[in-house]
């Protein structure tokens, strides 16, 4: 059987598979030039066929990670254009007045806000279909209209009709890659995920048995680790998506002494409760409050304060997972496991026999 493989949520990438095997793979990215690019993989998917040496044709299945619900957002390529002081408009014209004030604002305010950022061709993109036909309906509809633009712009780049396609949820696709990359054949693991968001949750906790049966046994979309890490990046003046890696780090070059009422006031945002991670409510965005909750507060000491604070959350869960279900082979996955210095404090507990992230987690 003959996979493509096709991710368009957060960066695009496409890959093939051939009777279970990965035999290309590659970053739109790598291809546009554009650091993080996130629209149609248009290019990617052309490649990784060519590489391969297929015929189209004989494309058996395609697969998309993730659902098609919010696609049209890659039209104005978020995550690759944005400018810090994009980043801070959007959470003035759009975060502030829902969170924090209350108002109802279409999600359609940031595509006519910063569509330019597209270029000057957003009507040849085929996600641009959505914009026009998504307006007028509820939310609830649009990752129906999105799998049906989906599955034309695959169809009209192959050349083919009636395509068989699937699409998977964004978390379970983390679970799959992190315990598929893992050394764990044959072994009971314990598969954590654990990012800024997915199709429907921000953490889960799941087990494997020695059958490789996948059982999911929470699930929250209220679990801000990875969104506080994330705007905690923006309110240092870098930006989100891209330099988390730099407040990593920043972190070493604080202590307690600069940073210990950063981290009281992050740790009092989530509490461990067994194997849940749970949200106190006590702001109600995660940028303008947090920066109330820190003024005064030196960079450095910010810096150590959100990453002590991710990774003695992160220790405690992780304990308390592996005490409930008496599995020490564990799988991190999602965008917070990129964190090498939190999943080295990981791998030092010793409740853990062996920890595992992918490389592409």
């Amino acid at each position: 059987m003959i996979i493509l493989g096709i991710s368009d949520n957060h960066e695009s990438h496409a890959c093939i598979l051939k009777d279970g095997v990965l035999v290309s793979a590659i970053s739109e990215e790598r291809l546009s030039r554009i650091k993080s690019d996130s629209r149609y993989p248009k290019r990617a998917i052309d490649k990784v066929i060519e590489i391969a040496e297929i015929d189209p044709k004989k494309i058996d299945l395609v697969v998309f990670a993730g659902s098609a619900k919010y696609i049209w957002q890659s039209l104005y390529n978020k995550n690759a254009k944005f400018s810090i002081a994009d980043w801070i408009k959007e959470m003035d014209i759009y975060w502030k007045p829902i969170l924090l004030d209350g108002k109802k604002i279409s999600p359609f305010l940031l595509f006519d806000t910063f569509k330019h950022l597209g270029g000057g061709n957003l009507e040849s993109e085929p996600y641009y279909p959505m914009i026009n036909q998504c307006r007028s309906l509820p939310p609830s509809e649009w990752a129906i209209v999105g799998e049906k633009i989906r599955r034309k712009a695959v169809e009209s780049q192959l050349g083919l009709e009636n395509v068989n396609i699937v699409s998977y949820r964004h978390e379970d696709c983390h679970k799959m890659y992190g315990f598929y990359s893992s050394p764990y054949d044959k072994k009971e693991a314990l598969i954590l995920t654990i990012e800024g968001g997915g199709d429907d949750s921000s953490a889960t906790v799941s087990t494997v048995d020695a059958n490789g049966s996948i059982t999911e046994h929470w699930s929250s979309n209220k679990v801000n680790l990875g969104r506080l890490y994330h705007y905690v990046t923006l309110v240092l003046g870098m930006k989100p998506g891209q330099h988390e890696y730099k407040m990593m780090g920043l972190a070493p070059y604080g202590n307690s002494y600069h940073g210990k009422k950063s981290l009281d006031f992050f740790k009092s945002l989530h509490i461990v409760d067994g194997i849940e991670i749970v949200n106190t409510n006590k702001v109600k965005d995660l940028y303008f409050s947090v920066i109330e909750g820190i003024r005064g507060q030196r960079f450095d000491g910010i810096a150590w304060g959100i990453q002590e604070c991710l990774e003695e959350t992160l220790a405690t869960w992780v304990k308390n997972c592996i005490n409930k279900f008496n599995i020490s082979n564990v799988v991190i996955s999602g965008g917070v496991s990129q964190n090498i210095k939190a999943v080295k404090a990981l791998v030092d507990l010793p409740e853990v026999d062996q920890l595992w992230v992918g490389p592409i987690s």
